[in-house]
């Protein structure tokens, strides 16, 4: 829907919004839920809805309820149905509720959209399984110009933060994003997954009327961008890996997940870097990754993974998709003008597929 969304937005050619229609209209039987809030899965011929089986207690994933919100507002913008914004908005509704969180601001990944109930004991994450959700409190309040919501992610961003961030020890003094399992915070590693967090943070920053929050912001958003950079050029590759493992020697790939999957999260934190600092260093870093990405990635007529930042050698021969909509539309703004795609005008979705912001010097 958000891929058709774009295409509609830059192009102004109704096919593409009469797809996106045909798809969210199949997609809305998942909320068809006691709580409003979607299913996991919908089967878009039959409109027959299930969670994933491996989900414990069958529940619906934060990071995907959680970030519906942007495509339907815009949906319901430009088509005049409120259908879309309803539901999506509903959803979230649901969650906000004080019901079985570990407290007001925090959010696990973990809901069933039947009982209302959240899973326990909490798995908490700037990762997989609740990234998106996070951002999209951030970026549908600067779509919107919602003052409220704006309030909700920073109260709520600000209490995962004293709750996940953790510095390593010794002299590098990293800050890193730690995840919760199980009710118990996993110390000394970082998944690639949260290195988006630096650039949310930026963004975070170049939005806030708040000038103290926006310093706050603005120096995690660097620590969490230096932090990612670090677990790059770490390894032989100069690649980062699915984990990172932090002790007193150093960062490492861990022993579990050393894979390149061609993910973009560093690089787009490097983007909003840029975009909100013009520090050189960040257009440094990046082409960094993008020579790295050139030497050891390419294979054939498109690029592949490593199955290990420590061995260069290891193709996977697999391209992912969000190689093309993000890794590389990140690397190619970064060394373009402001201009394109102006923040001001422009908010990128978690696949970084842009929508113009709705207000009234900026219609759609």
């Amino acid at each position: 829907v958000g891929g058709l969304l774009s295409a509609y937005a830059l192009t102004s050619d109704k096919l593409y919004l009469a797809k996106a229609v045909d798809l969210a209209d199949r997609l809305l039987p998942a909320f068809n839920t006691p709580t409003g809030v979607p299913m996991g899965t919908v089967n878009l011929a039959t409109g027959a809805t299930a969670n994933w089986g491996w989900a414990p207690g069958r529940a619906a994933i934060l990071s995907e309820f959680g970030s519906l919100q942007l495509e339907f507002a815009y949906l319901s913008d430009v088509t005049g149905d409120k259908i879309y914004n309803d539901v999506a908005e509903a959803a979230l509704a649901a969650i906000l509720l004080p019901n079985g969180r570990p407290d007001e601001h925090t959010f696990p990944n973990f809901y069933n959209p039947v009982s209302g109930a959240w899973s326990t004991p909490s798995s908490i994450s700037l990762g997989a399984y609740g990234d998106s959700f996070y951002e999209y409190l951030l970026k549908t309040a600067i779509y919107s110009g919602r003052l409220d919501r704006r309030k909700v992610y920073d109260n709520t961003i600000r209490a995962t933060a004293t709750r996940l961030h953790r510095r390593t020890t010794g002299t590098s003094d990293l800050l890193y994003i730690a995840e919760e399992r199980n009710g118990e915070v996993q110390p000394d590693v970082m998944y690639h997954l949260s290195c988006f967090a630096g650039g949310m943070y930026a963004l975070s920053a170049l939005t806030t009327t708040n000038a103290t929050l926006g310093d706050i912001y603005a120096r995690d958003a660097a620590a969490v961008t230096r932090t990612c950079h670090e677990s790059y050029i770490g390894q032989p590759s100069g690649l980062g890996p699915e984990a990172v493992q932090f002790s007193e020697s150093g960062i490492h790939a861990t022993d579990k997940d050393g894979r390149y999957q061609l993910r973009p999260e560093t690089i787009e934190s490097y983007f909003y870097m840029w975009r909100t600092t013009h520090d050189p260093r960040y257009r440094e870093w990046a082409w960094e990754a993008a020579l790295a990405i050139e030497k050891h990635c390419r294979c054939g007529v498109g690029y592949c993974g490593l199955k290990d930042v420590n061995n260069p050698a290891s193709q996977d021969d697999v391209q992912q998709s969000f190689f093309l909509a993000e890794t590389l539309k990140y690397l190619y703004l970064i060394f373009g003008e402001d201009d394109e795609f102006d923040l001001s005008q422009w908010v990128f979705n978690t696949e970084a597929h842009p929508f113009r912001i709705h207000n009234a010097q900026n219609p759609l």
